[in-house]
């Protein structure tokens, strides 16, 4: 983390506000529930609410990440009913938990980054999102609500509300979006787990952005259930409502193993609730995954490392994380094999994000000729502009089903899966972005990258992001080694270059990560495990 931040969290101890700084993992707050005296254990919820909650407000003072006052009253009640607790101790029991700001909470707004529905006249959530019930469930006690962009659109996190959220490790840069708040408050260590959602990459670009592990999980079949209210009040928006059915959940932690202990915990607590409705419980139960094959889904170069995704240069320092993942696995015995997914993945999924994204309020429809006469022009200046532009000027109306509601997304899940099958491969590496964090207020130059993260969405596959043993550094990484004739790709690149040269400037080093996509959460969280198991991941 950053030096300022560091040493804001030791004049705590300093200032005996704390005894300690505890550890980011979850691992460590499990640890206290059994190590402690029977005096001690009784308080444990209550303590290591205390502890997160001073923390995070540290944090917030720097980072304009998160707020505890919404849920202060009613977590430090639930802590004092968990303390008070005989019975035993449930899987995540008095495990402080952040949560995406996007979620309803009972009685509160849910503003989205947006003034007007911050207002006192704003709609209030009638009842809690889901993910609450499951939460209590394992034990966990919420206790803050992390920063988000404005209708949760943008791969940086900065609102009128609450600010701009600063990446913890170089507060010139980014954390993300939009889950930015979330995966910078897990980053800093003040929250050991946190939940998110994902609609293209808003779980995993932050967790690549901030140094941590997350996993977008398979929301339209296990989890369905738990995604009811992550869009904030419903009613509120009708974009974010017509965009629920395509919204994943995510969790971040510190660590895959400490991800892992998180999910599994979560369902169990789903299993145990003993849901036979069938809308969303059936099939949580944790089954081990056996890996011996994975695939990487781009292909290489001369010197055996990934260059480019879908037309996209993937800058050095995070081909050099995919390199490091492909040695770690093979040096735990999986074999890794290079991976060509079906074609038209990125455009099918242009197709139908863009028909959710023409809901956005005030946002005028641009006519489909327009937007054909516009990818003509652009096809002069960027090709993959103009891809994009044609994509979207075939723009799918959303569905209440979702993603697999569109005939031509089922095909390519279908194609998908057979390729699987046929090349008997149980999870895929790729890039979690093309470029390490960027500078503030450039998010549209960097929309780009999102075609690495947004085609598992559409897919339906679970992906996840690992940590990674490679710093970037003014010193360290190389320039790409030529500039782009396409325009778009340009400015992607001229973003990875600003990074390194805020980077000399301020004496920082970024984290990057690397993406893992499977059929199940068993299966991603068990690679992401050995990717990061055989690196020296600070």
């Amino acid at each position: 983390m950053s030096p300022a931040l560091q040493s804001s969290f030791d004049k705590l101890v300093d200032d005996d506000k704390l005894v300690d700084v505890p550890s980011r993992s979850l691992r460590s707050y499990l640890i206290s529930s059994d190590v402690h005296d029977d005096d001690e254990k009784t308080r444990c919820a209550s303590a290591n609410l205390k502890k997160a909650q001073v923390l995070a407000e540290v944090a917030n003072t720097t980072l304009k990440c998160a707020n505890t006052g919404g849920l202060a009253e009613r977590a430090a009640r639930q802590a004092s009913e968990l303390d008070a607790q005989t019975t035993p101790k449930k899987p995540l029991h008095g495990v402080p938990v952040s949560i995406k700001e996007s979620f309803a909470v009972t009685g509160q707004r849910s503003p989205l980054g947006l003034r007007e529905l911050n207002e006192p006249t704003a709609p209030v959530a009638l009842e809690d999102a889901a993910i609450f019930t499951l939460l209590r469930a394992a034990g966990a006690v919420p206790f803050a609500r992390t920063s988000v962009p404005p209708l949760l659109n943008s791969t940086e996190t900065n609102n009128p509300i609450t600010g701009r959220c600063l990446n913890p490790h170089c507060h010139a840069l980014t954390p993300g979006g939009s889950s930015g708040g979330e995966a910078c408050l897990v980053a800093s260590g003040a929250s050991p787990f946190g939940v998110g959602t994902d609609f293209g990459g808003s779980v995993r670009v932050p967790a690549h952005f901030c140094g941590v592990s997350a996993i977008m999980v398979d929301t339209e079949r296990r989890w369905r259930k738990w995604r009811r209210g992550c869009g904030g009040v419903h009613g509120a928006l009708e974009m974010i409502d017509r965009a629920e059915p395509y919204t994943s959940l995510g969790f971040f932690a510190h660590t895959a193993v400490d991800l892992r202990l998180g999910v599994k915990a979560l369902m169990e607590a789903a299993t145990a609730l003993d849901d036979d409705d069938g809308s969303g419980t059936s099939g949580m139960q944790w089954t081990p995954a056996d890996i011996k094959r994975v695939g990487v889904v781009i292909p290489f170069d001369y010197d055996g490392s990934p260059r480019e995704f879908d037309g996209v240069e993937v800058a050095p320092p995070c081909r050099e994380a995919m390199q490091a993942a492909v040695a770690s696995l093979e040096k735990a015995g999986i074999e890794v094999t290079s991976y060509k997914p079906p074609p038209g993945l990125v455009a099918a999924t242009i197709q139908v994000s863009a028909g959710v994204g023409e809901l956005a309020p005030g946002k005028r429809r641009t006519p489909r000729w327009a937007k054909k006469v516009a990818a003509w022009a652009a096809a002069w200046f960027t090709r993959r502009g103009a891809e994009l532009l044609r994509a979207s000027s075939e723009c799918q109306e959303p569905q209440d089903g979702g993603w697999v509601a569109h005939e031509h997304i089922a095909a390519l899940r279908e194609q998908m899966a057979q390729s699987w099958r046929e090349q008997g491969i149980d999870a895929l590496l790729a890039p979690a972005f093309p470029i390490p964090a960027y500078a503030h207020g450039r998010s549209e130059d960097a929309f780009l990258g999102l075609g690495v993260t947004g085609v598992w969405n559409a897919l339906g596959a679970v992906a996840g992001v690992a940590r990674s043993g490679v710093r970037v550094s003014a010193r360290s990484c190389r320039w790409f080694p030529r500039e782009s004739r396409d325009l778009l790709v340009a400015r992607l690149v001229k973003l990875y270059h600003e990074t390194l040269g805020l980077l000399r400037e301020t004496g920082c080093e970024l984290p990057v990560g690397v993406q893992v996509v499977g059929g199940s959460e068993e299966a991603v969280l068990a690679v992401m495990e050995l990717v990061e198991a055989n690196q020296r991941v600070k």
